[in-house]
């Protein structure tokens, strides 16, 4: 249940199991996650733009 992960280490902890077979798409997921909230923006993002 998506509802009962508050935070990203419950997230990763959660989805782990399911994408263990494939680290680079779990990779791929956390910078997904990590771009979406604009709360901890990075250097690479005022590069990369």
């Amino acid at each position: 249940d998506w509802s009962t992960a508050s935070s990203p280490e419950q997230i990763s902890h959660f989805i782990k199991p399911h994408l263990s077979y494939n680290s680079l798409y779990l990779e791929t997921l956390l910078l997904l996650l990590r771009s979406i909230m604009p709360k901890h923006p990075t250097p690479n993002h005022t590069i990369n733009n």
